[in-house]
């Protein structure tokens, strides 16, 4: 088969996608109906709207996309792979034949603002059951003042009331539950990128970002943590809010309070698509934990605020692209790193956590310009909560260990375990751990080509690639006195046609 384009397969397919779906075995409802979700099941949160011929879907909890997104998302393939499955079909001589359905003409777009704007002047605030349900019993919310009918069904007054806003503050549409739990998202509104705020977002950078799925989810989480929280309303649209307020915010710790979609032997979508959120903006990820399907809600109203607290906050998880690999079994929390042990106990599997110390990160790969002298780049924070760094030579690893945690506990890493187990895996998680960044070491102060290197810093062009790699971590035998005016004044006008001062000064 000749090799074809995204943009060329796109073209070729459109028109043709339902009968494309059908054939890679994907069941979606027909005729633009609402239906349960080929990926995430439930009733009736998917529709197939197929605008323009392109395949376009949206799902309450997976998100949207055209047609090729849909085949990535159910098969788990990335471009190419799905490209090529979609063109495989396109081959087939009964799809080549079949006429082009015409396309489904977007309508005008419609003011989003305006609609909710009215939805809203005739609401009114009460008592939700469907949050009385969730445990926000008493609770004021923007209730409908009539019955409002989406897609077959009727949302009868009284129904929750919860406008979306764009990080500049526009709303862009509302999400619609229904006392029994039902939800559905106003027809018109702009959901990518768009979230529910608890409370208007601050015009300052607040101390932290919490972005969960569901609102009810994000009341819970608001008592378990400080900071902004938003709803995404879907796991599909996590990574866009996340990008989104980073936008807005490009400095401030974002925090995904995903969900736990656990299934046994099977996919995790809460979690992929947290991880997902989380990468893309460098932040952090925590869901509930155990091998039962929940969110955060769910495990509030279960174990009572206390240990939900305990939970969120020892489940945090640092992502980022560019990063580090952590090697199998090692789990970094906002608290310390910890070890999942798998142990045999009556012929079933069970993961027993050994916490080994602090955070301590493996930010990247050092060897010197020669291609020797390997090290690792640590970083923690010290009892003071200072940022703390050091390049390790990798021969510190090459004995107990003992010298390694010395330093690191000299250098205010406040927490190494005592057990054997532990600091065995502590060595272990250095030397496994996979940094995506390198970095050229130097073995003492002074000038390397064009960069000036100093125990705590480096000057020049390429100093971000340079660092000074030593088996402990340097004091400042350097210090700072003074301004560069009385520099001027006191030191260098001196050295004007006096080459024997201008020498001395430059050994100093």
């Amino acid at each position: 088969m000749t090799t074809q384009t995204v943009t060329q397969i796109s073209a070729a397919a459109r028109g043709k996608w339902p009968v494309i779906l059908q054939m890679l075995r994907i069941d979606v409802p027909e005729n633009g109906r609402h239906g349960p979700c080929p990926k995430c099941g439930g009733k009736d949160r998917f529709r197939l709207d197929d605008l323009e011929g392109r395949g376009t879907w949206i799902c309450s909890q997976c998100g949207n996309g055209d047609g090729l997104d849909l085949v990535k998302l159910m098969t788990g393939y990335g471009v190419r792979k799905a490209v090529q499955e979609v063109a495989q079909v396109l081959n087939v001589p009964d799809v080549q034949e079949l006429p082009v359905k015409p396309a489904r003409q977007k309508a005008p777009k419609r003011d989003m603002s305006l609609t909710v704007a009215a939805l809203m002047k005739e609401s009114h605030t009460g008592e939700s059951p469907y949050l009385n349900g969730k445990g926000f019993a008493g609770y004021p919310a923007s209730l409908t003042g009539s019955v409002q009918h989406i897609s077959g069904k009727d949302f009868p007054a009284g129904s929750l009331l919860l406008p979306l806003t764009t990080n500049a503050g526009a709303v862009t549409g509302a999400q619609l539950i229904a006392p029994t739990g039902e939800k559905s998202i106003l027809p018109g509104s702009t959901m990518k990128g768009a979230f529910v705020a608890l409370s208007p977002l601050p015009s300052e950078p607040p101390v932290q970002v919490v972005i969960t799925e569901g609102y009810a989810t994000a009341l819970t989480v608001s008592q378990l943590t400080a900071g902004c929280v938003v709803a995404a309303i879907s796991a599909g649209n996590l990574p866009n809010v996340a990008q989104s307020l980073r936008a807005r915010w490009p400095e401030v710790k974002i925090i995904i309070a995903g969900d736990n979609d656990f299934q046994d032997g099977g996919e995790n979508p809460g979690r992929s698509f947290a991880e997902r959120a989380a990468k893309a903006v460098g932040g952090w990820m925590t869901l509930p934990p155990g091998e039962i399907k929940a969110d955060w809600n769910d495990f509030h109203r279960e174990h009572g605020i206390t240990r939900a607290r305990e939970a969120f906050r020892n489940g945090l998880v640092l992502c980022g692209e560019g990063r580090t690999q952590l090697p199998h079994g090692f789990r970094l929390t906002q608290e310390y790193l910890w070890y999942e042990k798998q142990v045999q106990r009556n012929g079933e599997t069970e993961i027993q956590n050994v916490k080994i110390c602090n955070p301590l990160r493996v930010t990247a790969i050092t060897c010197d310009a020669d291609g020797g002298n390997f090290g690792r780049l640590l970083e923690w924070e010290d009892t003071w909560g200072e940022r703390r760094r050091w390049a390790m030579p990798m021969e510190m690893l090459s004995g107990s260990g003992e010298e390694l945690r010395r330093v690191l506990l000299v250098n205010g890493l406040s927490y190494i375990s005592t057990t054997g187990e532990a600091r065995a895996r502590l060595m272990e998680y250095i030397s496994l751990c996979k940094p995506e960044r390198r970095v050229t070491c130097v073995s003492r102060t002074g000038w390397h080509g064009q960069v000036y290197v100093l125990q705590d810093e480096v000057s020049g062009e390429g100093a971000e690639g340079v660092i000074l790699q030593t088996t402990s971590v340097q004091g400042r035998d350097f210090r700072v006195s003074g301004t560069t005016e009385e520099w001027r004044e006191h030191v260098s006008r001196y050295c004007t046609g006096n080459s024997r001062v201008a020498f001395a000064v430059s050994l100093a």
